[in-house]
């Protein structure tokens, strides 16, 4: 694969903004060089900078110091530094699993905004989407999968309270599934999705896997799981995932 290419600069061929405390700004964009094409996009943060802020930035000064003189207080799940290097990732995730993208399009945007939330997010809502194929059960776990919350963390809450275990009416196959996606919560931790995929998910599953505590926190009184089984069921969410990508740009 060709290597991706990504930098921020400020566009000064459009008339500058005047923010508050009347400091003058100019939009951010992005040069992004890719399978040997160039192309500027503006930042998908929608970020106004002044030529100082943007130098502080440019030279690794603190995030504290560029954002005084930027439009935003917060830019979502990154900070404005972080988007090259986000961006870049992304790009190239699309291209090794040869899904087709358009930069400029709206549903990029949208598929930065979904997967830069923190892995355990994505992993949660794909796998609240399977069907265990018992209507009244189907019925059931769907009240259950709230925001994103693991089913683990859920039927922990509710035996607490009410010394009740959910999971005696459920299949144990469903159970492992939401058991992988509670270990992907403490494995990536705060780590957005497109960074979990990037590096080694396998080899993060299985360390924090090890840890006795987990083990605790993932088994349940129905099923323990095992290292294969993790495997299986990753690949797995991981297939649905790959898939829910590629449908955006369809």
């Amino acid at each position: 694969m060709k290597k991706t290419t990504i930098n921020h600069y400020l566009n000064k061929r459009v008339k500058p903004t005047i923010i508050y405390n009347n400091i003058t700004a100019y939009p951010l964009y992005l040069q992004i060089i890719t399978q040997r094409k160039t192309q500027q996009i503006k930042s998908f943060l929608n970020v106004y900078m002044s030529e100082k802020a943007f130098e502080i930035m440019r030279n690794g000064g603190s995030r504290e110091e560029y954002m005084r003189e930027t439009n935003v207080m917060q830019t979502g799940n990154y900070w404005i530094d972080e988007e090259p290097k986000i961006l870049k990732s992304a790009i190239e995730f699309l291209i090794t699993n040869d899904i087709d993208y358009n930069l400029k399009s709206k549903y990029f945007k949208q598929y930065i905004e979904e997967y830069t939330q923190t892995a355990y997010k994505v992993f949660s809502k794909e796998t609240a989407k399977i069907e265990i194929g018992d209507l009244k059960l189907d019925d059931f776990t769907n009240c259950l999968n709230i925001g994103d919350k693991t089913l683990i963390y859920i039927q922990k809450a509710i035996e607490n309270t009410t010394n009740t275990d959910i999971f005696k009416y459920l299949p144990t196959d469903y159970i492992k599934i939401w058991q992988v996606v509670e270990l992907i919560k403490y494995a990536a931790q705060k780590i957005n999705c497109i960074s979990f995929l990037e590096n080694d998910p396998f080899k993060m599953l299985f360390q924090t896997f090890d840890n006795k505590e987990v083990k605790e926190i993932c088994g349940t009184t129905k099923t323990q799981l095992q290292k294969k089984e993790i495997e299986k069921i990753f690949t797995m969410l991981l297939k649905r995932v790959k898939c829910s990508i590629s449908v955006l740009f369809y």
